[in-house]
């Protein structure tokens, strides 16, 4: 929901002109969605762990590590999941 609230700020700012705000609407609702997307993948990746699907955990693991914005890495979504690689 903050997201999408974001989004909408976003164009609000752009519709007044007001384009570093609008970028910086923008880059906080994608770093919030890449954050959840990451968590998802991270829990996608322990379940593929418990099953003995070591490959397919690793891809996940990597893929949520990839998808997190470089300016919020080392948080401790982060750490977990360089820890479980």
């Amino acid at each position: 929901m903050v997201a999408v609230a974001l989004d909408k700020v976003a164009t609000f700012y752009a519709d007044q002109k007001k384009f570093d705000q609008a970028k910086e609407a923008q880059d906080r609702g994608n770093a919030i969605r890449a954050h959840f997307l990451a968590t998802g993948l991270s829990v996608a990746a322990t379940e593929q762990t418990a099953e003995g699907n070591k490959e397919a955990a690793l891809a996940l693991y990597h893929r949520a590590l990839n998808v997190m914005d470089p300016r919020v890495r080392f948080t401790r979504i982060w750490r977990t999941i360089l820890g479980r690689l």
